[in-house]
Formats: structure tokens, C-alpha cells, sequence
């Protein structure tokens, strides 16, 4: 807030500070904060803990801070080691199920007789695997000679699976 305000006015700033401030600070009673606490057993480590909930205003930097897992349940916080605690939003994430995927790891390699593509009727996506399988030669210029060969022999020995119909496969 301090950042984007000083951001927005460049030239007078340091003017309207004390407002910034005092917006910043203000908090309701019993609205959850995050306070900047020590870490059990290692002292000169801090990190924010909470949320907590403010329970009443000493002064205009201090708070008391209902602290339930401390050993002091009600403790004295100054304003700047406080910051507001927003609640999530609750999404339902119960119907999210992600990418599925699939890993099958076969004891032997499998043969073109063995491979049976089911073809797929719901689609009608057609691709361009023909146009690329003729002009082979260009679109493996970049390779030289020996890896050309290689790779066109490869093509060809699967050509059953570069097909311009997609399909599915069987082994799954």
C-alpha cells in the first residue's frame, strides 16, 4: 500500500505519509492479523505466525494480540509487526481431477503387427502428416547425411503411426 501510493505520487509523497500510515494501522477489533514472532528454538529466526485475532487497542501502535499456541496467551504487539490476515475465498476444487496420465512400462518391444490403432470417429481433426512424409528430405536439411538416413528409415519402418487421422492406441 505504502509502495504503490509513494509510486503514484512521485513528486509529493512524502505528504500524505502520515495518512498512508494511518490507514495501514487502523484495524477493528477482533480482525485476524499476522504477527512477526520468533521461532521456538531458534531465536534469531522470525517469520510471520497467526492469524490472531486483535482483542483490544492500548495505544495507537499497540495491540493485544490473543496468541492461544504461545505460551503467553494475550500479548502486547506493536503495529509494525503486524500485518491484516485476508480469509481465502473457499473454491471447490472436489471436481478439479487434474491431467490423468498414463505410464506403462513394457517388458518387450513391440513389433507393427502388435500395434493396432482404434480409429477415432467423434474427432474430425484431420492433421498433415502426408505433406511432411513427402517432403521428407526438407524437413530434415538440418541433419547431415548419416542421420538423415537414420531418421527416414526410422519414419518409415513406424509409418503406421503418421497417419493424418489421429487414432488411440490399444496397449492402454
Amino acid at each position: 500500500m505504502l509502495k504503490t501510493y509513494c509510486h503514484d505520487n512521485e513528486r509529493d509523497w512524502d505528504e500524505g505519509i502520515p495518512f498512508v500510515m494511518f490507514a495501514a494501522r487502523e484495524s477493528i477489533r477482533k480482525s485476524k492479523v499476522l504477527v512477526f514472532l520468533p521461532v521456538s528454538g531458534a531465536p534469531l529466526q522470525a517469520r510471520f505466525q497467526g492469524p490472531y485475532v486483535i482483542e483490544r487497542k492500548v495505544s495507537d501502535t499497540d495491540y493485544v494480540i490473543w496468541t492461544p499456541d504461545k505460551r503467553k496467551p494475550g500479548g502486547v504487539c506493536h503495529i509494525n509487526i503486524m500485518e491484516r490476515y485476508y480469509e481465502r475465498e473457499d473454491c471447490d476444487i472436489s471436481n478439479d481431477t487434474g491431467d490423468q496420465v498414463c505410464i506403462i512400462n513394457a517388458d518387450h518391444e513391440l513389433s507393427n503387427d502388435e500395434i493396432k490403432a482404434n480409429n477415432v470417429p467423434d474427432m474430425c481433426i484431420k492433421l498433415q502428416n502426408s505433406d511432411v512424409l513427402k517432403d521428407l528430405d526438407q524437413k530434415l536439411s538440418h541433419l547431415d547425411h548419416k542421420e538423415k538416413s537414420e531418421m527416414k528409415s526410422l519414419i518409415n519402418e513406424y509409418a503406421c503411426l503418421f497417419s493424418d487421422d489421429p487414432t488411440r492406441t490399444n496397449l492402454i
